[in-house]
């Protein structure tokens, strides 16, 4: 889903230097939508700093700030003028230039471009968020052409048409495993350069390889995972894609054959709905008695920790250029943690055997070694929650670094490297100083847990809340 692959570093092959806590910048807070301020933000490597993006205000006259290495503001992003919203999305490394591209929360969606000398020039799109105000959601990705794609969500998904057993208003109760597994909404997107609109077309963008784009196109049982050439739109394949997720590819093509990650959880999810339905039935759960329904509800929870779910995933390698499945690989458990490097693909696994496994890009398994929640119980939960797993955060040639939220009688939260024949013996390890992995707040992103950091030459920089810490050498 989320493409946590950074252009900058994916070029890189030094292995990482033990890191330390050097410094901490106070920024505003990161505004995930217009509802709440979240507990974590975004960041963007760029040039050797990072970019921090945060929550304008009504007096506020910027949106984001650079800083050095070292902590220190080398500029700040100003706020276009006439935009009430002020929640920005992004930013964005667009390729070959290396230009900066932040996207602004507006009536229409605007994106500003930063030149390297400093200079920016705002461009309004097409994209409304009128269309669905009451949960406003862009999405920003860079092209490798120097274009960026905007997606925006039009409309709530239907759901209608998926089988369900168990009467739609019980959703109250019965949302996370009936809703967390699909998007919740539709989503038209648009491809734009500096100066003009290039193409427009529906569904999410999820990544883009070379010079294709990955789309995540509609909702249910009328789902796809569509390629579209970054040039025109062009449609290259379809595919169909119920219970199917685009985890990430690389950024840079690394090889002729460009690859992209697909999951498939439609095995968990029918076992998981299948243990639904029955512990409704077995309890007596109906809409038209909400009294015996309220009161079944521990026990509906006991029901499930003694169902537990042993149906597969299936992690697919497709060809960006033809859609066909070049290898797949079926896990015991559902992934919530993916990175892909050009030579590896790394996930963590939540199952009744947890691990971290690690293939080729060929397929080829390398290791799968085992790992921990944070607070380990008997619940089945399905979906898991994928905050309390390791995170892999980034990756060389060789080697992994993994971000890990820990108990303090444990540690604490903690950002470790390892081999990726070992990923579970850290070469060495710095605590941190907040629980680093977390999960985003829209559900289509809800699948991959994530950590707040961005790594540029030898320095890594983390974001929780209003703090920044720079970690060095």
């Amino acid at each position: 889903m989320e493409d946590r692959a950074d252009p900058v570093v994916a070029r890189r092959s030094d292995s990482v230097k033990p890191l330390r806590v050097a410094w901490n910048h106070k920024a505003r807070m990161y505004r995930v939508d217009t509802n709440h301020l979240g507990s974590e933000g975004y960041l963007l490597a760029w040039q050797g700093r990072v970019v921090v993006p945060y929550y304008a205000g009504p007096e506020a006259s910027d949106l984001a700030s650079i800083l050095d290495r070292d902590g220190t503001v080398v500029k700040t992003i100003e706020v276009p003028p006439g935009t009430r919203v002020r929640a920005p999305t992004g930013p964005v490394v667009t390729w070959p230039d290396e230009g900066l591209v932040a996207g602004v929360h507006a009536e229409r969606f605007q994106l500003i471009w930063i030149d390297l000398d400093g200079t920016s020039q705002t461009v309004a799109t097409d994209l409304h968020a009128r269309a669905l105000a009451s949960r406003p959601s862009f999405q920003l990705t860079s092209a490798t052409d120097g274009a960026v794609i905007v997606s925006a969500a039009t409309a709530l998904a239907s759901f209608e048409k998926l089988g369900w057993t168990i009467d739609l208003r019980l959703d109250s109760i019965y949302e996370t495993v009936r809703r967390a597994p699909f998007e919740d909404c539709e989503y038209v997107s648009e491809c734009r350069t500096r100066t003009a609109r290039r193409w427009d077309a529906p569904g999410r963008v999820a990544c883009v390889a070379d010079d294709v784009a990955i789309m995540e196109e509609g909702s249910g049982i009328a789902r796809y995972i569509v390629a579209r050439r970054v040039s025109d739109g062009a449609e290259c394949w379809r595919r169909e894609a119920i219970d199917q997720f685009v985890l990430g590819t690389l950024p840079m093509p690394a090889w002729s054959d460009d690859r992209v990650y697909v999951l498939d959880r439609g095995a968990r999810r029918e076992q998981a709905w299948a243990r639904e339905t029955e512990t409704a039935a077995l309890h007596g759960i109906a809409a038209d008695q909400p009294m015996r329904t309220i009161l079944s509800v521990r026990a509906v929870a006991r029901a499930r920790d003694e169902q537990r779910i042993t149906a597969p995933s299936v992690l697919r390698c497709l060809s960006t250029r033809t859609g066909e499945v070049l290898w797949h690989a079926a896990v015991d458990g559902d992934v919530v943690s993916f990175y892909c490097h050009a030579r590896w693909v790394a996930c963590v696994v939540a199952g009744e055997r947890s691990a971290l496994r690690v293939w080729r890009h060929d397929g080829t398994a390398i290791s799968d070694a085992p790992t921990q929640a944070l607070e380990p119980s008997g619940a089945a939960q399905w979906p898991p929650d994928a905050a309390r797993w390791p995170c892999v955060a980034w990756g060389d040639d060789e080697h992994v670094l993994v971000a890990q939220n820990r108990a303090k009688g444990h540690g604490g939260p903690r950002l470790y490297h390892a081999t990726i024949e070992c990923p579970d013996v850290a070469l060495w390890e710095t605590p941190l100083p907040a629980p680093c992995v977390s999960v985003p707040g829209f559900r289509h992103l809800r699948l991959l847990n994530r950590v707040p950091m961005a790594f540029t030459n030898d320095a890594a920089f983390l974001r929780w809340g209003k703090q920044v810490y720079g970690l060095l050498p």
